[in-house]
């Protein structure tokens, strides 16, 4: 059987180059793979293969159901918030035999407006029960962080 995605979450700078990424695949094995560099300006790469079991596998897809993010065409403009540069933040979730793909800029400007921004808010919350439920699988928690810092 082959490999199939499940979930990507892709940190990216300004000019849309990866720093940090995760992508949940599952297959003849459910899988994190997690690759990138550990501080923005590394050149060292880092990639880990993790295995999980099929409750957890279960579980992320509920997670992702349960968010409402896969009806979500975009993500509101923060217009609270001012930013020249930082970071787009992009999600891929499969959907039948396609994917559904949602990038935003700058994630972490939204934590404090969440009320005003329930799209943006749907994804943050995505995030951390996702990092709530992968990091004690062995999953590094800095993935799923918003900034590179």
């Amino acid at each position: 059987m082959e490999q199939k995605k499940v979930f990507e979450y892709s940190l990216c700078d300004a000019w849309h180059m990866p720093i940090r990424t995760i992508m949940i695949s599952e297959g003849d094995k459910n899988t994190v793979l997690l690759t990138g560099s550990s501080t923005r300006f590394s050149p060292e790469s880092m990639g880990e293969l993790i295995e999980i079991n099929d409750t957890i596998m279960s579980e992320i897809k509920r997670i992702i159901h349960d968010s409402g993010v896969m009806k979500f065409k975009k993500v509101e403009e923060n217009m609270d918030v001012f930013v020249l540069d930082g970071y787009i933040h992009e999600f891929c979730f499969a959907q039948d035999e396609s994917y559904h793909t949602i990038w935003v800029c700058n994630l972490d400007t939204y934590q404090r407006y969440k009320k005003k921004y329930p799209k943006a808010a749907a994804l943050l919350t995505l995030l951390h029960k996702l990092k709530v439920l992968l990091v004690p699988e062995g999953v590094n928690g800095e993935f799923f962080r918003l900034t590179s810092g």
